[in-house]
């Protein structure tokens, strides 16, 4: 069934072909007494003319060749390929006397009058149109204001934008120095909590006790600005012999020793002389158990033990 549909489908498109319908109207048009035989005759007129049928007929009319399917041929080529041309041939040529029909039109109506209601038409139309070309070039005046303020806006916003984008930039700079300032202090932060750690943790277990019986004794002592030739420390009090410090015969009332460093010990100690009490702070570098040197304000001391 989808066959058959196909068949005729194909045989439509084909009928309906320029080509194939200007060679049937030609060949009907050239050879006109074969459908009139087929139309005005019948099976009865051909046995009175002792012939079989229409066909018989037809074969015995003796058509030539060029007729029956040349002359069609021929103008339905002439027809699908040629009128195209002659078509637009004839448009153009249409168009231009209906041109030449216009100006002619014009040209003798220069000069010639129209009615009044035609004038007034014509004005009125001509007014209506004037005041809407003006009312179309206000409006494009004041749409090309609102356009340049538009872009000076646009302008500006762009500015505030690049403006903006510097700032951020310069803040994120900011921001990256800050977070290496802050890991640089966090990190020195860190290495001072660790030395501070480790200060406790060595004061925690530094007995003084055992530093002044460490430095118990009586040792030689010299400076670079002269003084006493002698130190005696005790375990109670630290005794200077053969002369005084700072022009105060020292008499200890307290003394305290300190560990800041594992070989720097500092000895805080109160005094007594002059009739006034008076601090005196002694750093002594513990390097081994005979040699100590130390400091007593800007005097510089070195100890030998006796």
């Amino acid at each position: 069934m989808d066959k058959v549909s196909e068949f005729f489908k194909e045989l439509k498109d084909r009928s309906s072909s320029p080509l194939f319908s200007s060679f049937a109207i030609s060949w009907l048009i050239t050879n006109w007494k074969i459908p009139v035989i087929l139309m005005k005759y019948d099976s009865k007129d051909f046995s009175e003319m002792k012939m079989k049928g229409a066909i018989d007929y037809i074969m015995h009319l003796e058509i030539p060749w060029y007729q029956l399917w040349g002359i069609p041929a021929g103008s339905a080529i002439l027809y699908t390929f040629g009128y195209p041309y002659l078509k637009n041939f004839i448009s153009a040529f249409n168009a231009k006397r209906r041109k030449e029909g216009s100006n002619a039109v014009l040209k003798y109506s220069e000069n010639g009058s129209i009615s009044i209601n035609r004038y007034l038409l014509l004005r009125k139309e001509y007014m209506d149109r004037t005041k809407r070309l003006q009312e179309i070039i206000k409006e494009e005046s004041s749409l090309q204001i609102r356009y340049s303020q538009l872009e000076s806006k646009i302008f500006g916003l762009e500015e505030r934008i690049l403006e903006l984008k510097q700032k951020d930039e310069k803040s994120a700079q900011d921001m990256t120095q800050v977070k290496k300032y802050n890991t640089s202090l966090s990190d020195s932060n860190k290495e001072l909590t660790r030395d501070k750690e480790r200060l406790i943790l060595q004061a925690e277990e530094y007995e003084p006790e055992r530093a002044i019986k460490r430095f118990s004794g009586q040792w030689h002592y010299a400076s670079e600005n002269g003084g006493p030739n002698a130190l005696v420390i005790k375990e109670d009090k630290i005794t200077y012999l053969g002369g005084e410090l700072e022009g105060k015969p020292p008499e200890t009332e307290e003394i305290r020793i300190f560990q800041v460093l594992p070989n720097v010990n500092l000895i805080k100690m109160l005094t007594y002389g002059s009739g006034q009490y008076k601090y005196y702070i002694l750093t002594i570098e513990d390097r081994n158990r005979n040699k100590l040197s130390g400091s007593v304000g800007n005097i510089r001391f070195f100890l030998n033990r006796m």
